[in-house]
């Protein structure tokens, strides 16, 4: 008759999870009911593997497809991401290097190029980028004026500390109001020598129109002209 062998005992502050066996701190495991404080059976690191496998399935796929178009569903999620503290919470996950690295390979896939090319030719959205770009030109936002310098505003603190180290005169603010200066006059002079030739096109037809009506009046060119 063989003998079961016994499990061994877990130590306290210890969890062994149900799935891969592994005995783990009960930091590792999720909480199932926060009014008792009982955890999960399985650890944080199975139940990733489960979700990854389970999302992967065609008809989960379809389900969540589904789902995030319902009206209702929407609206939340744009009422969501309004939250201030959700923005401060995606602004500092944007911001560290982990993510930036993951967010940059991801991009360089050669189906999310395929994807970006797509979406971007479609008519609503060229529409809305021209209308975004029109916005930011005739604001002269920090981030455009930025932009015209080759500056990303992330980076704004690195170049600020590049500058003390090189003793440099100006500041990145002081670069970002003089190319807006500059900005803001060469806009004064297109918008100046547009208006003259709208103003001299305007004469123009004004010219050509009393030329005809003239050549109309028998007075001036003839009965017979």
């Amino acid at each position: 008759m063989v003998k079961k062998s016994k499990k061994k005992e877990v130590p306290e502050g210890f969890k062994r999870c149900s799935k891969c066996g592994d005995v783990k701190p009960v930091g590792e495991f999720r909480v199932k009911n926060k009014k008792t404080g009982l955890l999960r059976a399985s650890c944080r690191e199975c139940e990733k593997e489960y979700d990854r496998e389970r999302s992967q399935k065609p008809e989960r796929k379809e389900y969540m497809r589904e789902y995030r178009q319902k009206p209702e569903r929407k609206e939340y999620t744009r009422e969501y991401n309004q939250k201030p503290e959700r923005k401060e919470r995606e602004r500092e996950r944007s911001q560290k290097p982990e993510r930036k690295e993951h967010v940059r390979e991801y991009n360089q896939k050669p189906e999310r190029k395929e994807s970006n090319q797509k979406y971007n030719q479609k008519p609503e959205r060229k529409e809305y980028m021209r209308e975004r770009n029109r916005d930011k030109v005739d604001s002269l936002t920090d981030g455009y004026v930025a932009y015209t310098l080759g500056i990303k505003l992330s980076e704004k603190q690195e170049l600020e500390e590049c500058l003390k180290l090189h003793d440099a005169p100006i500041t990145i603010d002081g670069l970002i109001s003089l190319k807006r200066k500059q900005l803001q006059e060469t806009r004064r002079e297109r918008d100046g020598e547009r208006f003259e030739k709208n103003t001299t096109r305007k004469h123009d037809d004004a010219v050509g129109c009393g030329e005809d009506e003239g050549s109309k009046d028998p007075d001036r060119y003839g009965k017979n002209a």
